[in-house]
């Protein structure tokens, strides 16, 4: 597992905020990450989507680091299509583990709001209500806007075009295999894809995620955790 740090600087910032990014657990155990929370003050976690494998239909490990981590500091988590793809996801269990599954949602935290977009991957229907609350979020009342976003192809789509502070995203792997800093393949963008790993633009910070969930091997592309500091 890597770690990776980045350090944004914003106005809309009162006091620095410093938190670790995380993505695509897939139902494997992060003793890394935990061990990074125990050493390191955090003032959250951001977990943009797919704790869970579709493909094994399980869950278990990845809420089992989630019930850790969040006695540590507070987690806030996005829906992710491999959520969508469980029936019986247990959403219970998170929020009884205090959790905060923003499902086209916000709160706030340590002076910034804080949104989490659905996926609407397997689950069209969540679409419409998922740009609306979009559009919303990106109000400007003078706070910093952070937007977790499973999916970084959303931001070609319509999310560019907001006015949003920073959207974490993840789902694309890194490519799966990078050659030359280029990812070859990611959902939702095909072949040699634009979108798969580091700051975009200043404000699009994807994650190469932490697991696998395919057979597909990761070349020159170890899973990472990132810690973003602001200030």
């Amino acid at each position: 597992m890597e770690l990776n740090r980045i350090r944004l600087e914003s106005a809309r910032i009162s006091a620095p905020v410093k938190f670790l990014f995380l993505s695509d657990l897939h139902d494997r155990p992060a003793p890394q990450a935990l061990e990074l929370l125990k050493q390191e003050k955090m003032d959250f976690i951001a977990f943009t989507g797919d704790a869970v494998n579709r493909h094994s239909g399980t869950a278990e490990q990845s809420l089992r680091f989630l019930e850790e981590a969040a006695k540590l500091c507070p987690v806030f988590f996005s829906v992710g299509n491999h959520e969508n793809a469980l029936p019986d996801m247990p959403w219970e269990r998170l929020a009884a583990a205090g959790v905060a599954v923003l499902d086209n949602a916000e709160t706030e935290i340590a002076g910034l709001r804080v949104g989490g977009l659905s996926s609407w991957l397997k689950a069209e229907e969540k679409k419409p209500a998922a740009r609306r609350f979009a559009e919303n979020f990106s109000r400007d009342d003078g706070k910093f806007r952070l937007l977790l976003c499973h999916h970084p192809e959303y931001y070609p789509l319509f999310l560019r075009d907001l006015e949003l502070d920073l959207i974490l995203s993840g789902h694309a792997h890194g490519g799966q295999i990078r050659i030359l800093g280029q990812g070859l393949y990611a959902p939702g963008q095909g072949i040699l894809p634009r979108y798969t790993a580091g700051l975009h633009d200043g404000r699009l910070l994807i994650s190469r995620g932490m697991a696998n969930h395919t057979v597909i091997p990761r070349l020159f592309n170890p899973p990472e955790m990132l810690v973003v500091e602001i200030g």
